[in-house]
């Protein structure tokens, strides 16, 4: 799918690239941003996303943050979610195989990578 858009004097093409996977589709009851990687240090950019989560979710109260993934920042994640009090709204799970479960299930999929 292409789309086009001007800018002042310049014209660009966006491209999208739609995922090969398919999904059954399913009835999304709550609203809920998906993130999935590993957690290693500086690389997907979770703590960014906790933090901007925080942010969002105090005005946005029927949002939810899944992020499914192991490593050895998971404890800094969850200090992050507890220090903003994000308990009950943040989800960490773990590596999983059946990952088109989350992906079906999330309103959005964030990548919060940093590179």
């Amino acid at each position: 799918m292409r789309h086009w858009y001007q800018n002042t004097s310049t014209i660009k093409q966006i491209e999208c690239l739609f995922h090969s996977m398919s999904f059954v589709s399913t009835h999304i009851r709550i609203h809920k941003f998906l993130a999935i990687g590993r957690f290693s240090p500086k690389h997907k950019g979770f703590d960014l996303l906790i933090k901007a989560f925080a942010k969002f979710s105090q005005t946005n109260n029927d949002w939810m943050l899944e992020i499914v993934g192991e490593g050895d920042e998971e404890n800094i994640y969850r200090q992050l979610i507890a220090e903003h009090h994000l308990e009950q709204r943040v989800k960490i799970c773990p590596f999983t195989n059946d990952i088109q479960r989350h992906y079906a299930g999330a309103s959005v999929y964030v990548l919060s990578s940093r590179w």
